[in-house]
């Protein structure tokens, strides 16, 4: 997966210098949460359409509430 930009991003969480493998994150921020936008590539919408499946890590000693979501969009208004 990819991060990829959105108009609601409002700054950048820089990549670490010791971790190559790891990029620029657009995000949007209020304060209280940060919301990334992340793009699949072909083949990991194959895997995850087959298994159903996605892994989420995080880095350090403690895991902060996260949330993943493939449904909605955050910044539009949701229709029940």
């Amino acid at each position: 997966m990819n991060p990829v930009g959105f108009k609601e991003s409002n700054q950048t969480l820089k990549a670490p210098s010791d971790m190559p493998s790891c990029k620029d994150l657009p995000v949007f921020s209020n304060g209280e949460m940060c919301i990334s936008c992340w793009r699949l590539s072909w083949k990991e919408r194959l895997i995850a359409l087959v298994w159903g499946r996605a892994w989420l890590l995080v880095w350090g000693k403690t895991h902060p509430p996260v949330s993943i979501n493939c449904e909605f969009t955050p910044f539009e208004e949701q229709v029940k």
